[in-house]
């Protein structure tokens, strides 16, 4: 579906009053921040004019320069302390100049003003900062803005930090996300977005505002359709059946299945699985016999009808432990396999 990047943010922030969260992808070097920073002076400006952002209030200012005290910007960074307070005026300096700065030149000026080629990365620490923040009133803006720019950086437990802030977000604030490849975001995080996809790279030089007169520029991904945590999903079930049967051949089909994901599918995958499995020990504890039958409640029912909690929580703890592996590049397919033998075993002896 293509639609006006601009109409629909526009009835997006209608839609959402309160709070929301926003994902600008796109694998070309298209204007995704200008788009986002477009959308982030939209949420603020005090003199919206036909839905535009003025641009010369104090809020447009302030945000046009970044430095709005409400704007909360990550950015994928090594994990060296002595760089933090320097790098964020590094990096609007240059995001500024260029605003099609992609992460290989980011990388490049991190080694050449910074000093360090470790590899950047967003951290569950930079993730838990944040939330501290969220805690407290905004300081003067309509909307607080919580920017993630390069999100396919972040981490696994990072990740899963962010997800706890996306299902329930705090009033009055916004998530904009900025990615590349929105496949290495995690399934769980990337269905809780409205993702607009910019699919044509612009002159950074000739783009001031999102440009209505060509539609196709950008399409809109509805995530109410099927989406990758669906497709998870399906797997999850069939891997926890194939766990409690002992059936080799269908878990052998499921490796390959997952083996031919884009990077990090292993880890997405048995993210996904943790999250479904602490969903399940709720459900046990608080017996949620009044949730809605859809088609997963069916299975969870089902699923944890014979379980006890103790064998859930020894489930978790087992595919934690192999994610703890996958993330210091263990072999992926013989790890999974490994894994759910041990999975075998914890059905067979709980």
């Amino acid at each position: 579906m293509h639609i006006s990047p601009k109409i629909y943010i526009q009835n997006l922030i209608k839609k959402n009053n309160s709070s929301g969260s926003i994902l600008f992808y796109g694998l070309n070097n298209g204007p995704k921040f200008s788009l986002a920073h477009y959308a982030i002076q939209m949420l603020n400006c005090y003199q919206l004019k036909n839905q535009e952002p003025c641009g010369v209030c104090n809020a447009c200012v302030k945000l046009k320069a970044l430095n709005h005290p409400d704007l909360h910007i990550i950015l994928p960074l090594p994990n060296e302390k002595k760089i933090d307070g320097r790098a964020l005026a590094v990096w609007k300096k240059h995001i500024i100049k260029n605003n099609q700065l992609n992460f290989e030149e980011w990388k490049k000026i991190i080694a050449s003003e910074l000093g360090t080629e470790k590899e950047p990365a967003i951290i569950s620490e930079k993730i838990s900062q944040i939330s501290s923040i969220l805690k407290l009133r905004n300081f003067e803006a309509k909307k607080r803005i919580v920017l993630i720019w390069y999100a396919e950086k972040l981490n696994p437990i990072a990740s899963n930090k962010i997800l706890k802030m996306l299902e329930e977000p705090p009033d009055k604030t916004y998530f904009i996300f900025v990615a590349s490849d929105k496949d290495e975001l995690i399934d769980t995080v990337r269905s809780r977005l409205e993702r607009i996809h910019v699919k044509e790279k612009i002159s950074a030089q000739n783009y001031v505002t999102p440009n209505t007169s060509k539609e196709s520029d950008y399409s809109f991904e509805s995530n109410t359709s099927e989406s990758p945590a669906d497709e998870n999903f399906k797997k999850f079930q069939t891997w926890m059946r194939a766990c409690h049967s002992k059936n080799i051949v269908e878990l052998s089909g499921l490796n390959l299945e997952i083996s031919k994901r884009k990077k990090r599918g292993y880890q997405s995958f048995m993210n996904f699985c943790v999250n479904k499995l602490s969903f399940c020990c709720r459900y046990i504890v608080q017996n949620k016999e009044h949730a809605p039958s859809n088609e997963e409640m069916v299975f969870i029912r089902k699923f944890c009808k014979h379980l006890k909690l103790k064998t859930l929580v020894l489930l978790l703890e087992e595919i934690e432990s192999s994610i703890y592996y996958l993330e210091r590049n263990a072999n992926s397919k013989i790890l999974f396999l490994s894994l759910s033998i041990n999975l075998f075993k914890i059905f067979d002896e709980n």
